[in-house]
């Protein structure tokens, strides 16, 4: 599980939106970004968000602001993680 800060689960989001518009993405990525949207914060894995910013090629210093400071080495590993695959 990944905590945001305080308020920034929309931002965050927004950020998805932007490079999904940026990057031409097909109907199956689509799917899993809407699955996405979907989800409360509670609910949201890391190992799944660390699929979606792969899969979206989005800078990770695009992202880590948003995440509490506690998680973010374990979003970024699980990111590394993700791009070598």
């Amino acid at each position: 599980m990944i905590k945001f800060k305080k308020y920034q689960l929309h931002q965050f989001f927004n950020i998805i939106k932007k490079y999904m518009k940026v990057r031409s993405i097909g109907f199956f990525q689509t799917q899993k970004v809407n699955k996405l949207f979907k989800t409360k914060e509670k609910d949201l894995s890391a190992s799944y968000l660390a699929k979606i910013i792969c899969g979206l090629n989005i800078p990770v210093y695009e992202v880590v602001d948003y995440i509490e400071d506690d998680y973010v080495d374990h979003l970024v590993m699980l990111i590394r993680k993700n791009y070598k695959l």
